[in-house]
């Protein structure tokens, strides 16, 4: 994970964690959060680039303009994950 997004140069905000509590899913909290930051990519004129876990959470992504760079895997196994990236707005 880190070797692929250390091969990024553009200047960019890294997203490595989002989360809501499971009783908070499907209220906009996720988005909420989501937005706060990528207002502040477009206005700074930045990238943001994150990875995600699930392809469940990808839709989420998706919605705010984030496209999958590759699908990558652990080493030794384990489930896959997706660098993702957005362009500034």
């Amino acid at each position: 994970m880190e070797a692929r997004h250390k091969v990024l140069t553009e200047p960019h905000y890294y997203l490595p964690f989002i989360g809501t509590d499971p009783d908070g899913r499907g209220r906009g909290r996720g988005s909420a959060l989501l937005l706060s930051m990528l207002d502040r990519c477009d206005t700074e004129g930045r990238a943001a680039y994150l990875e995600s876990t699930s392809i469940q959470n990808q839709a989420l992504y998706h919605r705010f303009g984030f496209e999958v760079l590759e699908e990558l895997r652990w080493p030794g196994g384990g489930p896959p994950f997706w660098p993702m990236w957005r362009s500034p707005h």
